[in-house]
C-alpha cells in the first residue's frame, strides 16, 4: 500500500498542474489519452491484485476508488493557504487508506467498472449543449 499513498500524495504535490476531467477539467477523447486512461488502470489493477493476494487491501476495493480518491484529493481549495490545502489533502489521503484495509466493517456499494466510468466521462461532454447553438 505504501505504493499507492506514494502515488496519491505524489499527485496532492502536483494538483496545481494537473487538469483532471472529473473535477471539471476539459474531456479528452482522443485515442492516445484513452488508451493511457486504460493502461493506468491496468497498472492500478496489478497493483491491487498483489495486494489483494497478500490481504494488505479489502476484496471490493476497485481502481475507479483510487482514481476518484486522486481527484477528490487534488481537488482545489483555493481559500486557503497552500499549507493547510496540502496538510488536508494529505489527511484525506491516509485516512482513504486507512479505510482500504481489509479489516474495515462497512459493505460498499456496488462500484462502475473503469469502462462504465470513463464512458460516462465522453458521454458526458457529446452531450452538453454547444454554447453557440442558438436552437437549443
Amino acid at each position: 500500500m505504501a505504493a499507492v499513498e506514494e502515488l496519491l500524495l505524489h499527485l496532492v504535490e502536483q494538483r496545481d498542474m494537473l487538469v483532471l476531467p472529473l473535477i471539471g477539467g476539459p474531456v479528452v477523447d482522443a485515442p492516445e489519452a484513452i488508451e493511457l486512461q486504460r493502461q493506468i488502470a491496468a497498472a492500478l489493477e496489478d497493483l491491487l491484485a498483489t495486494a489483494r493476494s497478500r490481504s494488505l487491501v479489502r476484496p471490493d476495493v476497485t481502481t475507479v476508488d483510487l482514481i476518484t480518491t486522486a481527484a477528490l484529493a487534488c481537488r482545489p481549495l483555493p481559500y486557503l493557504p497552500s499549507e493547510q490545502t496540502t496538510a488536508l489533502a494529505t489527511r484525506h489521503v491516509r485516512i482513504f487508506l486507512d479505510g482500504l484495509r481489509p479489516d474495515s466493517t462497512q459493505p460498499l456499494p456496488a462500484a462502475p467498472t473503469h469502462e462504465e466510468f470513463t464512458a460516462h466521462l465522453r458521454t458526458a461532454q457529446e452531450t452538453e449543449p454547444d454554447p453557440g447553438d442558438t436552437n437549443a
